[in-house]
C-alpha cells in the first residue's frame, strides 16, 4: 500500500495542505499513519475521501453535512433513503435562499429605480435616504430575516 505525504495528497486532490489539516481536526479524515518524523501518510482511500469532501462542498454541503454523509457510509444498516432525505433538505434550503434572494433583488431594483438623477448630491440620494429609513413590506421582512438566518424557515 503506497502512502503519500500531505503535500502530494494536497496536489492530488486540489486542496491545500492546511485544508487537509483542518479536515483532520474536524475528524473528516485521518491519515493512514504517521512515520517516525511525524509526517502524515495518506492512502488511496484517504484520497478518495478527500475528493468526496471537496466534491460535496462544491455542491454546497457544509462540512457538518458532509460528516453526516461520511458517517452514514460506515453506519451498519444505513439506507440510501437517509442520504436522499439529507440531500432533499439541502435542496429545500437552497430553494428558500433563492426565494429570499429574489425578495432582496426586488427591494434593490426598487431602490435603483428610485435613483433617477445620478447628478444629484449624495445627501439627496434616494438609495441612501431609503437605507437610512429602511422599510420593507411584511413579506420582504420575513424573507430578509430568513435570509439573515441562513435560509432556515
Amino acid at each position: 500500500m503506497e502512502l503519500v505525504q500531505i503535500q502530494k495528497a494536497a496536489k492530488l486532490t486540489g486542496v491545500s495542505a492546511d485544508t487537509l489539516r483542518y479536515y483532520e481536526k474536524c475528524e473528516l479524515i485521518k491519515p493512514t499513519r504517521r512515520n517516525e518524523s511525524g509526517y502524515r501518510g495518506y492512502d488511496q482511500e484517504n484520497i478518495k475521501r478527500i475528493l468526496f469532501i471537496r466534491n460535496a462542498q462544491q455542491l454546497g454541503f457544509s462540512l457538518k453535512e458532509i460528516k453526516g454523509f461520511l458517517d452514514l457510509r460506515i453506519k451498519p444498516g444505513a439506507k440510501a433513503g437517509q442520504v436522499r432525505k439529507r440531500a432533499q433538505e439541502k435542496l429545500d434550503s437552497i430553494h428558500r435562499k433563492a426565494r429570499n434572494l429574489k425578495a432582496i433583488e426586488k427591494v434593490l431594483n426598487r431602490l435603483i429605480c428610485s435613483c433617477d438623477d445620478p447628478e444629484a448630491p449624495v445627501e439627496k440620494c434616494p438609495i441612501l435616504l431609503t437605507i437610512d429609513d429602511f422599510k420593507l413590506t411584511p413579506s420582504e421582512k420575513k424573507s430578509f430575516q430568513e435570509f439573515k438566518k441562513g435560509g432556515r424557515s
